[in-house]
């Protein structure tokens, strides 16, 4: 199967389990431009640490998910939201947004937001602006530097790709996810910055 390596790390310890049994159900393919099943960097909140991509060939049987517990199909659609394809990766943050969300699923819907799909964007805003979302608030001022990170990220990936349809940044879905949803406020930015000259300085 799949390195269970790979994705334990971006899951809390008393998972571990759990993650194991989702990665006896994985795919055991890679696609076809790598050996690889997932990116050799990622993305660290706290203790987590999520792969950029992972390079799984294709989608899970529903067989093989209708055999998975509830926390197991969670985790599965986790790993899938850090898929190489954006329809899988829309697909699986939209089936993990159905139901009650776990904090440690938090990292993974933070990652694909800071992305540049619109329409995975727009689908986690949609969903997320309809609920109180105050645990994924505390959860991103716990994780200042990676959040700031994602937040500029995702300035970026408007300003590149997005500029021209939505002129103003206050209207893009993603200002409005993370001002709204997430928190995000100028003032955690000194603080992030501090963060990370202690870090630096631990290193």
């Amino acid at each position: 199967m799949p390195e269970y390596e790979l994705f334990k790390t971006g899951f809390p310890d008393y998972l571990s389990m759990d993650v194991a049994a989702v990665c006896g159900v994985l795919p055991q393919e890679t696609c076809a431009y790598t050996t690889h099943f997932a990116s050799d960097y990622g993305e660290r909140y706290g203790e987590v640490y999520l792969p950029h991509r992972i390079y799984i060939v294709q989608d899970v049987s529903m067989g093989a998910v209708s055999a998975l517990t509830a926390t197991q199909k969670q985790i599965l659609h986790c790993i899938y939201s850090r898929h190489y394809n954006g329809f899988l990766r829309q697909k699986h943050m939209q089936l993990l947004l159905e139901g009650d969300i776990p904090e440690w699923a938090f990292p993974y819907i933070l990652k694909v937001s800071d992305e540049y799909i619109l329409q995975i964007v727009e689908l986690i805003y949609d969903k997320l602006v309809l609920h109180d979302t105050e645990q994924i608030k505390s959860f991103a001022r716990n994780n200042l530097p990676a959040f700031c990170t994602s937040y500029s990220r995702m300035v970026s990936y408007w300003n590149t790709y997005y500029q021209t349809q939505t002129p103003r940044l206050s209207d893009y879905a993603g200002y409005k996810l993370f001002w709204e949803c997430f928190g995000y406020t100028e003032s955690m930015e000194k603080e992030a910055a501090a963060q990370r000259a202690v870090n630096k300085e631990k290193k």
